[in-house]
């Protein structure tokens, strides 16, 4: 039988490739590796017949490719054409995206991923990652609909909106908190949006620091309407303590209020989805729990009623250790040697990083450095590479976790062109000089 995937004819294709990856596909690899989406095991530079593809999923039989500049061109389409033909004809579906889409949009990317592995038998093996609006589409959120109606499950998790307080005064600040109980299921993933009523209360605060997710799909951002989408790696069913029995709900996010006006209104939750932690995307049945309060002036506020304060943060932990890596792509910022980079902070979360550049030794005075605000990716300053790479990120409470490179550069003596052409002249010159020895004994016998 003759071997489809990963064939040994094309072992030496696939390690170049993996050896330069472009800067797009170093970004996705990233969402990618170690199973962070969907807990579903990615592999890169993946051979399927002759052709190698960007990325692939066997348990999906689901490909990913990064479309660069080159592959719009009329003889790129062609083969692309053929090559993804091929590919179909064996029951592998598939996603495309553009450079422009990882650089620009990466967390609308990792989501739509992320989707596709949770409803892999929604998706036909032509769909597209950049078309949608068809009647493939459609067909789908009504298939969805439609299993979510008759094919529920037994248990029910609740997402519910709660507050220590319904009445607050105006120009009084209070919070909510965004919580998830798991109700004896196992929770692999959350979505939805939060709406408020923009007339009554101005959002001043999300804070994401003690939330039970891990990896933020979609991270919530102040906005009009807020929305969120996270990934619990491993599952989540419940707070466990050995202070009360059983387990708790867990919280999601909190947000922080100003009342600007007098009135009643509900926060409530639209669009929200909960996958179960099954290896299969199933979304659980679901009830949700709006938050309804009463802005009163503050003659009619009870003396119970007290105003709540965003608390003084107490993360004193430093962010998460990284790995920063300088990579190349003649596609993006002409070639130039380009720095990215991804830290993580699970207390207040980060701020910003800053980024220096020094020639010379390594230096761990890191106050005299010239530091400036940065941000991934970014294209060095030194582009023979001859600087030690120093990148700090800074958490919102101003904790911070410095990393740093060495030089890159490589002298014209020590490459390994030099080292062979090195040694070659040795070995000639030991050659040599073992002949002439020989023919001196010769001689004097």
């Amino acid at each position: 039988m003759t071997k489809i995937f990963n064939k040994k004819t094309e072992i030496t294709k696939r390690k170049f490739l993996r050896n330069n990856m472009p800067l797009q596909e170093t970004i996705l690899w990233s969402r990618l590796k170690n199973k962070q989406l969907g807990g579903y095991r990615f592999r890169r530079q993946f051979s399927i017949g002759r052709y190698v593809v960007d990325f692939y999923c066997p348990a999906l039989k689901l490909v990913i490719e990064i479309d660069g500049d080159s592959h719009f061109v009329n003889d790129a389409e062609k083969y692309d054409k053929i090559r993804q033909n091929f590919i179909e004809s064996l029951g592998i579906k598939f996603l495309r995206f553009t450079n422009l889409d990882i650089i620009n949009n990466l967390n609308s990317v990792s989501e739509k991923i992320l989707q596709t592995c949770h409803y892999p038998h929604l998706i036909s093996p032509l769909i597209r990652g950049r078309k949608r609006g068809g009647i493939r589409d459609k067909f789908t959120f009504l298939f969805f609909i439609f299993s979510f109606l008759f094919f529920t499950s037994a248990n029910a998790a609740e997402l519910k909106l709660t507050s220590p307080i319904s009445e607050v005064g105006v120009g009084q600040q209070f919070q909510v908190d965004l919580m998830i109980d798991a109700e004896g299921e196992d929770i692999n993933a959350i979505e939805g949006n939060i709406i408020f009523p923009k007339n009554l209360l101005e959002i001043k605060e999300i804070y994401t620091g003690s939330s039970i997710i891990n990896f933020w799909v979609e991270k919530p951002r102040i906005n009009a309407e807020i929305k969120f989408s996270g990934i619990i790696p491993g599952g989540f069913k419940g707070v466990l303590s050995p202070y009360y029995q059983g387990v708790r709900p867990g919280k999601v996010l909190r947000l922080y209020f100003i009342a600007k006006t007098n009135g009643s209104a509900f926060i409530k939750l639209t669009d929200t989805k909960v996958l179960l932690n099954d290896g299969k995307g199933t979304e659980a049945d679901l009830k949700i729990s709006n938050f309804q309060f009463q802005i009163m002036l503050e003659t009619e506020l009870p003396t119970t009623s007290s105003k709540l304060q965003a608390p003084s943060s107490k993360d004193t932990e430093s962010p998460e250790d990284f790995r920063p890596e300088i990579v190349n792509d003649p596609n993006l910022f002409n070639g130039k040697h380009t720095l990215v980079w991804n830290a993580k902070d699970k207390g207040s979360g980060i701020d910003h990083y800053e980024i220096a550049e020094e020639r010379g030794s390594l230096t761990l005075n890191y106050a005299e450095l010239p530091w400036q605000t940065a941000e991934s990716p970014y294209v060095l300053k030194d582009q023979k590479l001859k600087s030690y790479i120093y990148v700090k990120a800074v958490d919102r409470a101003e904790n911070i976790r410095i990393v740093y490179l060495p030089p890159s550069y490589i002298p014209w003596y020590k490459k390994p062109l030099v080292d062979i052409i090195g040694g070659l002249v040795l070995l000639i010159v030991l050659l040599l000089t073992a002949r002439w020895l020989w023919r001196l004994l010769s001689k004097k016998h």
